[in-house]
């Protein structure tokens, strides 16, 4: 076999030996510490997006109708969004009046808030029935 003149594969075939040796040596090595490291990485981040899924989509349970009273005329955007626990989405702006309606929705229920100057002046639901005074 002829001999490599940069001595390139010489020194792959010594790196090669001196990891296969690390590896063999007590206690593993530094790829198996690396490979464990990134299991273990993974499973904390596999955890963290379940964790995180779960808690995103179990609050869709949460609009109730006790919620949405607690939403009264005069209330800020600001405090709607503290009461409701997020923000909602502008779906009409009436350049005349100043009057904006948002949506806040969970699942299949909706609550639409119009404010006018600023202060809410009207609300309305959708798929959330009053059950107060119904016996169970």
């Amino acid at each position: 076999m002829a001999e490599n003149v940069s001595g390139a594969e010489d020194k792959d075939l010594t790196a090669d030996r001196c990891a296969a040796e690390e590896d063999s040596a007590p206690g593993g090595g530094k790829r198996k510490r690396i490979a464990a490291t990134c299991t273990v990485i993974a499973v904390i981040l596999i955890a963290a997006l379940v964790i995180g899924l779960v808690i995103h989509f179990g609050r869709i349970d949460v609009f109730t109708w006790e919620l949405y009273e607690r939403v009264e005329r005069g209330m800020t955007y600001g405090e709607v969004c503290e009461v409701l626990d997020f923000e909602g989405e502008l779906i009409d702006y009436d350049f005349l009046t100043s009057a904006a309606t948002y949506v806040w929705n969970r699942g299949d229920r909706y609550v639409f808030v119009s404010f006018i100057d600023g202060e809410a002046a009207v609300k309305t639901q959708v798929n959330m029935e009053n059950t107060s005074g119904y016996d169970e």
